[in-house]
């Protein structure tokens, strides 16, 4: 194994994503790479007819604070410097996801689950299930 995916939303369960993450990484020596994706709201306001005033600025800014936040969750990663690094990745999150996982030519995917049951997983879906369904590559998902 040479190279480990782990993609964190911020969320409680990111911590246990990591933990596992690290110590995967750190039991195969594979270089990790702690992702996180921000959509592009732009795309979404187009679809429904609505406009935000400086939607450039609110991405931009949105990717600043995730870049921020990114390298302080990941500063608990006892890895060393060239074994790991933090990457903001822009658009939907599974295709965007999928993508880097391709050009990184990834060994592995971690992502957490947040367990909010069957019926909201039939009503709205389940970010985890769909990157499973579509991901070529071995997931460990991590339960909440």
């Amino acid at each position: 194994m040479k190279t480990i995916v782990s993609a964190i939303d911020f969320s409680d369960v990111s911590e246990k994503v990591l933990a596992q993450s690290q110590e995967l990484a750190a039991a195969t020596g594979a270089k990790l790479y702690v992702v996180h994706v921000v959509e592009q709201l732009a795309a979404f306001y187009d679809i429904y007819g609505y406009t935000v005033p400086d939607i450039e600025g609110f991405e931009a800014h949105a990717r600043e604070r995730a870049e921020t936040s990114l390298k302080e969750k990941a500063s608990v990663v006892n890895l060393p410097a060239d074994k790991m690094e933090t990457v903001v990745l822009e658009g939907p999150i599974q295709e965007t996801l999928l993508n880097f996982m391709d050009t990184q030519q990834a060994d592995l995917l971690v992502v957490g689950s947040h367990g909010h049951g069957l019926v909201a997983r039939v009503l709205l879906g389940s970010t985890a299930q769909r990157i499973l369904n579509k991901c070529e590559v071995p997931v460990l998902v991590v339960p909440a």
